[in-house]
């Protein structure tokens, strides 16, 4: 039984290291984005808002990652920006831009960050 087990997770591992690394892409993110704007604007409860809730909580967690990982370096965020405005860039680069939505949704935000808020060298 143990040898059994042991040979499902060797299995498993590897086939989570064979599969590709790959994030979202600006499709995606634009759907949770789309669904938190949604949400924002509905005024009582709808089919589907469970959903809604969950993919604009994925937006909010990838943009808060990208902050955490990149701000400082390749785009400076002024005091007192909310996740709100930073949600509402993207979402604006995303429908300003629709032909980059099959880019990386780490490059998206990135992009539109670097833009509105680029570093100033001192």
């Amino acid at each position: 039984m143990t040898r059994t087990y042991n040979g499902i997770v060797a299995a498993l591992f590897i086939a989570l290291l064979a599969s590709p690394a790959a994030g979202a892409n600006g499709n995606e993110l634009y759907q949770w984005l789309q669904a938190g704007k949604k949400l924002l604007s509905s005024t009582r409860s709808y089919d589907g808002w469970e959903k809604d809730l969950e993919r604009s909580a994925l937006a909010e967690g990838y943009i808060k990652g990208i902050v955490d990982s990149s701000s400082g370096r390749l785009f400076c965020l002024p005091d007192g920006v909310t996740y709100k405005q930073l949600g509402d860039i993207t979402l604006q680069s995303l429908e300003n831009e629709p032909e980059n939505r099959h880019h990386t949704a780490s490059l998206i935000i990135i992009r539109a960050f670097g833009q509105k808020f680029p570093c100033t060298k001192k």
